[in-house]
């Protein structure tokens, strides 16, 4: 069944507003940060897999797999093991990821708006024709 768009830009306001939570974690260097983040990191890429969004899907898992790459002792942009600075490295993709998140969640919300504001113009285009020819008074 199909979405309506007034709804989806709902889903994506709360996605933001978890998503700036996330980001004051990041900021405040919180030890929940990681938790919070591998979340909405799986909520956000659910929500596209239900909604059949496979592109938007594969990059929420791809930043998820990438930051589980490196807890796990591996750089994921040269594929070593990692032998010191682990943490530094994982808030370096951290920081990474929540950057491609924001560019993600920016443009699934720009699309949505945009469909809206159309939908506007060519419903208020059509009241005012039949507003001209008398259909409406």
């Amino acid at each position: 069944m199909k979405e309506f768009i007034h709804n989806k830009v709902r889903v994506i306001d709360d996605f933001f507003a978890e998503f700036n939570q996330v980001q004051k974690l990041f900021a405040e260097k919180s030890f929940d940060f990681e938790h919070r983040l591998n979340t909405f990191l799986t909520r956000l890429s659910d929500y596209f897999e239900n909604r059949g969004e496979s592109s938007k899907e594969s990059e929420a898992l791809r930043i998820r797999n990438m930051l589980l790459t490196v807890k796990r002792g591996f750089d994921p942009s040269k594929m070593e093991k990692i032998s010191s600075g682990k943490g530094e490295l994982l808030w370096g993709f951290s920081y990474n990821g929540i950057e491609s998140l924001d560019r993600l969640l920016q443009e699934v919300y720009k699309k949505e708006i945009t469909k809206l504001e159309e939908g506007e113009e060519i419903l208020s285009n059509l009241i005012l024709n039949l507003c001209q020819q008398g259909v409406l008074s």
